[in-house]
């Protein structure tokens, strides 16, 4: 009792960090959609931020990636999935598009101009590759009513979008405490931020069941989410159920 009411406090501390980094780093990012060519990304990339393909490239990545920082702990959350499916569903639509539509195409247009030489070209289009097929194995997994495997691959998706954060951290930790330079700073924080994003995403993808029959998984979430005008437990009254009360009234 005492291990799970402790467990259930560290997930809820965890949760609280990831939603306040995540709000600091929308709030850090979403200037960048005011179109504005002050910003000292902006100004480091020099004539590159002024290549119109680039600069689309740019926004529709950064829109993507807020957006998806946004939606994925509202999918995550097991009672938002109790209070409506209907909800989940279109917040998980959402997020394919951010992901598929915005970030991930947006990302490796930008990849080859990435700051780090080689190392950090192929570190963002790794990046880019691993969040496309994670995102899109989700999608298929879902399409096949795969309900256990659909939320192992959300997880590991999730977990890329959240790289975003664990990089600034990362950066910021070797700046303060260690003092390195810019350059492997950079690419350090880059691939670490990449490995751990990998390793967390497979931990949590983990604790999800994927053993029992997919049928079964969804009679479960039916259960515990009833569709409109039906009760939760309610069981059609077909063949013999339909035929019980009037085989009791000729008894």
């Amino acid at each position: 009792m005492l291990r799970s009411a402790t467990h259930k406090s560290i997930q809820a501390i965890a949760w609280l960090l990831l939603l306040i980094c995540s709000g600091l780093v929308i709030a850090e990012s979403l200037p960048y959609l005011a179109l504005g060519d002050d910003f000292a990304f902006l100004v480091e990339k020099g004539d590159v931020a002024r290549i119109p393909v680039w600069r689309a490239a740019f926004l529709l990545h950064v829109s993507g990636a807020l957006l998806s920082l946004v939606l994925g702990p509202w999918l995550c959350s097991r009672w938002a999935l109790r209070r409506s499916r209907r909800l989940h569903r279109w917040l998980g639509r959402s997020y394919y598009w951010a992901v598929l539509g915005q970030a991930v195409p947006g990302g490796l247009i930008l990849a080859p101009w990435a700051k780090g030489g080689t190392a950090g070209v192929m570190g963002f289009l790794l990046l880019g590759l691993l969040w496309l097929g994670t995102t899109g194995l989700g999608l298929v997994e879902i399409r096949r009513r795969r309900i256990g495997r659909h939320a192992r691959w959300m997880l590991r998706s999730y977990a890329l979008a959240v790289s975003a954060l664990v990089f600034r951290l990362l950066q910021l930790g070797f700046f303060l405490g260690v003092g390195l330079d810019d350059h492997t700073n950079y690419i350090l924080s880059l691939w670490l931020s990449l490995l751990l994003s990998l390793a967390g995403g497979e931990l949590a993808a983990r604790r999800i069941p994927v053993g029992r029959p997919e049928a079964e998984v969804c009679n479960e979430t039916r259960r515990v989410v009833p569709d409109r005008g039906r009760e939760p437990d309610a069981v059609p009254r077909t063949g013999a159920l339909r035929a019980a009360p009037r085989i009791a009234s000729r008894a």
